[in-house]
């Protein structure tokens, strides 16, 4: 990623748009920092994305200048209850997912049941639940 600053305050900027923004330059494929710089462009280095807790979440917000370099920039935002919820939701979901037997191994369950008079598939189903309760509503 790359930016521009204007008036002070970097704003998102790509190579096509200084090449669009200069066409009577030619710029080399790879054009070196110090080019860059003169038009006012500068590499935004990659910063880990953070991990937030559970009621947050991860926002990016415009690039700092640390030690001479441009770096990405996080920020985090509160979740309301509803977005934790549904977050909680979510990952419950999934983890079921991931415990079930596909559908086709359940539908042979249900088959060899009725055949046999057994009960696995729902003891298997209620032990999948069980394990991964549904989070109480918000």
């Amino acid at each position: 990623m790359f930016i521009r600053i204007t008036n002070g305050q970097p704003e998102e900027y790509t190579i096509g748009q200084l090449r669009r923004d200069n066409p009577m330059v030619s710029f080399p494929r790879d054009i070196p920092e110090a080019t860059l710089a003169e038009y006012g462009v500068f590499r935004v280095h990659e910063t880990p994305r953070p991990n937030p807790d559970p009621t947050k979440d991860i926002v990016t917000l415009p690039p700092v200048l640390v030690n001479g370099v441009w770096r990405e920039n996080w920020g985090e935002v509160p979740l309301t209850a509803d977005e934790i919820y549904a977050r909680a939701l979510d990952a419950v979901r999934n983890a079921r997912m991931d415990a079930y037997p596909s559908i086709e191994d359940q539908l042979d369950m249900i088959y060899w049941d009725m055949v046999n008079s057994t009960v696995q598939w729902r003891d298997l189903i209620s032990s999948v639940k069980q394990a991964h309760p549904k989070p109480p509503s918000a």
